[in-house]
């Protein structure tokens, strides 16, 4: 039984309004929070995506906590398209700022206080994910969905020293084999999910037989498990602006009662 959803609207100063999320409880007792990055936006990339579908299922049935999210521009989000990685780090990053400010309401709220972190991403977004990991501390581990080596080369996935799970089809052109493994070779915790038969879109693979390829990929690096690998995440306080009457603090993600354009919460 998959967990609830529910919209979430990201503040965003780069799109100049609002990125749209969509929350997913885990379907037992939350291990982990995890972030999860569309593909390519001038591709069809939204967090409704089969593939990022699959992803949250999966990675809801582990126990974690998932934040799905739009590219500024795509679907509901405000902004404009944009291809460049720079800006999809970005909006990335925005969202994994949202998504350690909802960990600290559920600490303050008595919950688990260090939750690990894992950034998520398929395609183009698993690009993305691995460039925001790559310099926030906070971010634990990370699960790439046919990361396309072959195109961006290995350079993205260098300086990496976190688990990383990789889901990758066999008969996937932008995704070598070859290369994802010479790529993560000698990284402290590093798990490669073939999937046979698959293409990089994984074409003609179930939501439903995906998403278990995903969770044994999860298990397999012990994303959302514990063991000695793993460090929880440090999350400070939200710094407050010292130019701030009172000290308030930036927007806050915000949950429309009724799922709607995020522009909507901004009335």
């Amino acid at each position: 039984m998959a967990g609830t959803a529910r919209v979430v609207c990201i503040p965003t100063a780069a799109a100049g309004g609002w990125l749209e999320g969509r929350l997913q409880d885990p379907e037992k007792a939350c291990t982990a929070w995890a972030l999860v990055a569309p593909p390519h936006p001038q591709y069809g990339g939204t967090l409704s995506n089969p593939v990022v579908a699959a992803a949250a299922q999966a990675l809801a049935a582990a126990g974690c906590r998932t934040l799905c999210f739009n590219w500024r521009g795509t679907g509901n989000s405000q902004g404009t398209t944009s291809g460049r990685l720079e800006d999809a780090a970005a909006d990335c990053e925005t969202a994994l700022d949202a998504l350690l400010d909802l960990c600290r309401s559920d600490a303050a709220a008595g919950a688990t206080p260090r939750p690990r972190i894992v950034a998520a991403g398929y395609s183009f977004g698993a690009l993305a994910a691995a460039r925001i990991a790559r310099h926030r501390r906070e971010v634990g581990a990370l699960l790439l969905l046919a990361p396309p080596i072959g195109i961006a080369g290995a350079k993205e996935f260098a300086q990496l020293d976190i688990p990383a799970a990789v889901v990758a089809g066999d008969a996937d052109a932008f995704a070598p084999l070859g290369e994802l493994q010479r790529a993560f070779a000698g990284r402290p915790a590093f798990h490669l999910r073939v999937v046979h038969r698959a293409d990089h879109f994984f074409s003609g693979i179930s939501v439903g037989q995906l998403s278990g390829e995903i969770g044994a990929a999860i298990a397999g690096a012990h994303l959302a498990g514990t063991g000695p690998r793993w460090g929880a995440a440090r999350i400070a306080p939200r710094p407050r602006p010292a130019d701030t009457p009172g000290g308030n603090s930036a927007p806050r993600p915000h949950v429309p009662s009724e799922r709607s354009a995020c522009s909507a919460a901004r009335r």
